[in-house]
């Protein structure tokens, strides 16, 4: 299997994104460059914005291609209970801000399975917090999906501009121009068409 070459992990010491790696790559995750402690799993979920359609009495289907969505994750972090002291301080201020004016920031995330589909930032859409375990253990899921950068805006092509204003010199000179055209329509008719 390839190397996963990525500038996700340059600013991150001593970890190395590969998809053969040491298996301890896959269990750990960094969110804007500090560690989530315990055990991580990242599962990913891609809708490739595929749609089947079959119309009634059809013997064959058409697939359309509405373009895909942004990639979703869900992020299950089993911790032990001095790791939850560290998760409290360091990673609920990212997922749940205190003020209600600054908003949930983007997320960097740097796990190989985001690299695997090329996701480096990430916005929390839904947190499970469950009771810890008869053994002590905590887990907690995150929900995320890509964080992508909206698109920008396409000119409006239906719009007409509008006419600029005329100096008073030009609109006198048109209405002299079609007195000129109307002069020699008319001398044309009364030619064509002499009266009795």
């Amino acid at each position: 299997m390839p190397e996963w070459t990525t500038d996700l992990f340059s600013d991150i010491d001593n970890f190395k994104n590969t998809v053969e790696g040491d298996r301890s790559q896959w269990d750990t995750l960094f969110l804007n460059k500090i560690a989530v402690l315990g055990v991580v799993q990242v599962t990913a979920k891609i809708d490739t914005g595929t749609d089947v359609q079959k119309a009634k009495g059809q013997k064959r289907a058409s697939v359309v291609d509405n373009g895909s969505s942004p990639v979703k994750f869900t992020i299950r972090i089993e911790m032990q209970p001095g790791e939850i002291t560290a998760f409290a301080r360091d990673i609920v201020p990212l997922v749940r801000p205190k003020t209600k004016t600054t908003g949930q920031p983007r997320l960097k995330i740097v796990h190989p399975e985001a690299a695997l589909w090329g996701v480096g930032l990430v916005k929390v859409t839904n947190v499970t917090s469950a009771p810890p375990t008869s053994g002590g253990t905590k887990i907690i899921t995150l929900d995320v999906i890509e964080d992508v950068p909206p698109a920008p805006n396409k000119p409006n092509n239906n719009t007409v501009p509008k006419p600029q204003p005329k100096s008073a010199e030009e609109r006198v000179g048109e209405v002299a121009e079609n007195q000129r055209e109307n002069a020699k329509v008319t001398a044309q008719l009364n030619r064509d068409n002499p009266t009795p």
